[in-house]
C-alpha cells in the first residue's frame, strides 16, 4: 500500500500511525537519501548535470543545495527525478520483497510523496492520499524544514495538483485538524484495508 500527499499534508504522520497499528513502513525519503549517499553512478550523474557546487563536506551531495536549484526550474527537477527515481524504485521493490519473505505484517506501507510523479501507482493495491489546505501545508513545512514560505510555495508548485491525486487515489484523508483526528480517520481506513486483505486470503 502507498501513502502519499503533498508537502506538509501529514502523510508521514499517517504512516507513523499505521506503523503503530502494526504495518511495516518503508520511507521513500530515507531510500532516496541512501541512493544519494551510496550510489556512485547517481553521484556522477548529478555532478555532471548540476556541477560540483552541490557537493558539501565529506564529498557528499548536499540535498539542501540541490533543492535550491531544482525547485526553481521545472526541467532541472525533471532531470534530477530521472536520475534518482529508477534506483529508488529498485530499492523500494527489494525492500517490499524482503518484507514479504519475512512476513512481519500483512500490511506493507510505502510512505512516498511522489508516487504519481514517479509513475509507481501500479505497484500498490491501495493508495491513500493525505490532503490539507495550502495554508496549513505551508505553515507546517516552513516550521519543520526551517525554510521560507516562498520556498515552500515553489515545492508545492513542483508537485502534481491535489485534484489529480484525489481522483487517482483509493482513499483520501483531509488533515486540517488535530493529530487525534488524523489517527481516528487513519484507523478506520487501516481496519477496512486489513479486513479486505483477510477476506481475500481466506
Amino acid at each position: 500500500m502507498g501513502i502519499t500527499g503533498g508537502i506538509g499534508s501529514g502523510k508521514t504522520s499517517l504512516a507513523e500511525i499505521f506503523k503503530i497499528l502494526g504495518a511495516v513502513v518503508i520511507d521513500a525519503d530515507k531510500v532516496g537519501k541512501k541512493v544519494l549517499e551510496n550510489n556512485k553512478n547517481v553521484f556522477k550523474k548529478i555532478i555532471n548535470e548540476f556541477g560540483k557546487d552541490v557537493i558539501e563536506k565529506e564529498n557528499k551531495i548536499s540535498r539542501k543545495k540541490l533543492a535550491s536549484i531544482v525547485f526553481n526550474y521545472r526541467e532541472k527537477l525533471d532531470k534530477l527525478n530521472s536520475i534518482i527515481h529508477p534506483p529508488m524504485i529498485k530499492l523500494i521493490k527489494e525492500e517490499i520483497s524482503k518484507e514479504f519473505k519475512l512476513k512481519r505484517s500483512p500490511m506493507i506501507v510505502v510512505d512516498a510523496a511522489l508516487i504519481y510523479e514517479a509513475k509507481m501507482e501500479d505497484k500498490f493495491d491501495y493508495i491513500i492520499n493525505v490532503c490539507a489546505d495550502v495554508k496549513n501545508r505551508m505553515k507546517r513545512t516552513a516550521l519543520k524544514n526551517k525554510i521560507s514560505k516562498k520556498e515552500v510555495e515553489r515545492r508545492i508548485n513542483s508537485q502534481i495538483l491535489e485534484e489529480i491525486k484525489i481522483k487517482k487515489s483509493h482513499y483520501n484523508i483531509e488533515n486540517n485538524g488535530t493529530i487525534e483526528e488524523l489517527k481516528i480517520n487513519g484507523e478506520v481506513i487501516f481496519n477496512k484495508i486489513l479486513k479486505d486483505f483477510y477476506k481475500f486470503v481466506n
